[in-house]
């Protein structure tokens, strides 16, 4: 593990210097994912998705997005569903409708745990239209 990290932190450094973003996202996020500091690994991510944002790189910031609000599931309630959302609105905007209801069920979830069952409620109804309209059964 320690060699992993050891090679991923070198390689860090090299896509950082000679500029090559998609890579530096691509480490960061890897090392967020094997790191024991959670702090450490919060800011790692926080600063794949600054890099993903100015880079626009899309796809990417939707799966970080996501990966932050899961992060803060159990820590930080309203910041957990402020990183969903933004995932959410990523997920409209690539106008990608399987991504739109795997964080619709996250956001359906999450609104389950604080007893908020209309909220739930909405969302999963949400979840039930976009897979009828893909004629997708399993997520009907």
């Amino acid at each position: 593990r320690e060699k992993k990290l050891q090679y991923l932190q070198q390689a860090l450094e090299i896509f950082q210097e000679i500029k090559d973003y998609e890579n530096e996202v691509h480490i960061l996020t890897d090392l967020s994912t094997i790191g024991s500091n959670k702090e450490k690994n919060l800011q790692m991510l926080e600063q794949a998705l600054a890099i993903s944002r100015k880079a626009k790189y899309k796809e990417r910031e939707f799966g970080i997005l996501h990966r932050l609000g899961s992060s803060y599931e159990n820590s930080d309630d309203n910041k957990a569903l402020l990183f969903y959302e933004q995932a959410l609105n990523i997920a409209r905007e690539l106008n990608d409708k399987w991504a739109e209801i795997f964080v619709l069920k996250f956001i359906g979830f999450h609104h389950r745990k604080f007893r908020k069952f209309g909220k739930t409620l909405e969302n999963l109804q949400k979840v039930l239209s976009i897979a009828q309209e893909l004629k997708d059964r399993n997520e009907e």
